[in-house]
């Protein structure tokens, strides 16, 4: 989320720039102020600015400019444009511009058909750019201005909030001395939409701090912070975030476009990332969070019609088809989620599901989304008379799950060979007992051991 908020962040920091050239230059022609904002834009931010519209300037009551039609993009000609500034309207107070200092008391601002104002600060300092701000916007949609082919991925919050801090010019980060809020009404990024956006951002030193950002987040709430030190080479990124009684089910489909896992999400976890590159922080991030959903269900897996399914085959049995959904539902999903070197892993997954109880561990792959889990799935005792139909031989039994694959095209493979032979051994001892019992009396005697221990044997070899 933190990405194109802050790609968003280095639009506004390049008006502020060109406030301040506006209003050092109100003595100057006009044609000659539009190209002097135009190269101060493209030094400060590497953007090209394109301004066919005159300007509008005034000094009563206040210094006041209008402007149309300004666009901003990425290069010379770029169709379409980063983003368009339909109208724009500024009033500067006078007595700081004798202080060589801007103050903008009033901004009010169309952008890309959104209508955004607040007030700002700025004043050129020695080794950099002293900038206060406080902007409103009614909506975003930062989905628009990445680039094409570099939409946002959906990779684990944690990782993905430490991204964003560093995709602003490092160098111009480093001079900043800055303190600034920013609300956005509705917030879309990755497909995903956020609503009630706040988030208050510094900088001074080298150091940022991108946070609080809080948010309302698919029926539950979001509350994230990221704090970067820039005075090294190579950036080192802390980040904590939390998320409360989110609807997994809607965050999912709208970041993959699958439904994978219905549920009540609330996590929480800290890290920390070495890098500027979306690849150095992933391969990177180390980190810890605790995840739990509550009232869920995995989606595209029915665990205990496999385990009826795999009993039957065993049995060679007819194998029956009900009309139940094709998932898990669980009461409870627990897990601790450990980040290291590009990797989820995963060492205390639990679940209840039902009349059964899966735990183990496994783990993800970040780039690939590949996933290994080897679990151990109990069947509950006391089973009612339907859950018990067709499973009698598993009551208050373990046996083991495997699920391979992706995440979105999981491979689940449940292994109930053991498990069953080792109660149809059972089964037939007690057989042989009662057998010998009756032949010989009491089996433990010598001549009953004997017996025994050749059925025993003979046991042993037909499994």
């Amino acid at each position: 989320m933190f990405k194109s908020v802050m790609k968003w962040f280095l639009i506004v920091v390049t008006g502020l720039v060109l406030v301040a050239t506006l209003a050092a230059n109100l003595l100057f022609d006009e044609r000659g102020l539009r190209e002097q904002i135009r190269q101060q834009v493209e030094m400060h931010s590497g953007l090209h600015l394109q301004m066919d519209e005159p300007l509008s300037l005034s000094l009563f009551p206040a210094v006041a400019l209008e402007g149309r039609e300004i666009i901003l993009s990425r290069t010379k000609g770029q169709h379409p444009p980063l983003t368009t500034i339909e109208q724009i309207s500024i009033e500067v107070a006078l007595m700081p511009l004798l202080q060589q200092r801007i103050e903008v008391d009033a901004l009010e601002a169309v952008v890309d058909g959104v209508l955004w104002s607040g007030t700002a600060q700025w004043q050129q300092q020695k080794k950099g750019h002293w900038i206060r701000f406080n902007l409103q916007g009614e909506q975003l949609d930062l989905d628009r201005y990445m680039p094409k082919g570099e939409q946002p991925q959906a990779i684990d919050p944690l990782a993905g909030s430490a991204v964003g801090v560093l995709q602003l010019p490092l160098p111009l980060l480093r001079v900043l001395d800055l303190e600034g809020q920013l609300s956005i009404g509705r917030l879309q990024i990755a497909k995903a939409v956020a609503s009630d956006v706040q988030l208050q951002v510094t900088a001074k030193g080298g150091e940022v701090v991108i946070g609080p950002l809080t948010a309302n987040l698919y029926g539950g709430t979001y509350r994230g912070t990221v704090k970067s030190d820039l005075r090294f080479k190579q950036p080192i990124t802390e980040l904590e975030e939390s998320f409360q009684k989110i609807d997994l089910e809607r965050l999912l489909l709208d970041l993959e476009g699958v439904q994978q896992l219905r549920g009540t999400l609330s996590a929480s976890g800290k890290g920390r990332v070495t890098g500027a590159t979306q690849s150095s922080i992933l391969n990177s991030l180390n980190g810890e969070a605790v995840v739990e959903v509550n009232h869920g269900a995995i989606i595209g897996i029915n665990l205990q019609r496999l385990v009826r399914q795999a009993v039957a085959l065993i049995r060679r049995q007819p194998i029956s088809y009900d009309q139940a959904p094709n998932e898990t539902s669980f009461e409870d999903l627990k897990a601790t989620v450990r980040a290291v070197g590009g990797q989820l892993q995963i060492p205390d997954l639990k679940i209840k599901s039902g009349w059964i109880e899966l735990s183990g561990a496994g783990w993800m792959e970040f780039q690939s989304q590949e996933i290994d889990y080897q679990l151990t799935a109990k069947v509950a005792e006391n089973l009612s008379e339907t859950e018990r139909a067709g499973i009698e031989q598993l009551e208050g039994r373990s046996f083991p799950v495997r699920i391979q694959g992706t995440f979105t095209d999981p491979r689940v493979k449940v292994d109930l060979d053991g498990v069953l032979k080792e109660t149809l051994q059972k089964k037939l001892q007690q057989k042989l007992d009662e057998k010998v019992k009756q032949l010989l009396g009491d089996p433990k005697t010598d001549s009953g051991q004997r017996i025994k221990k050749e059925f025993g044997n003979l046991l042993q070899r037909l499994f």
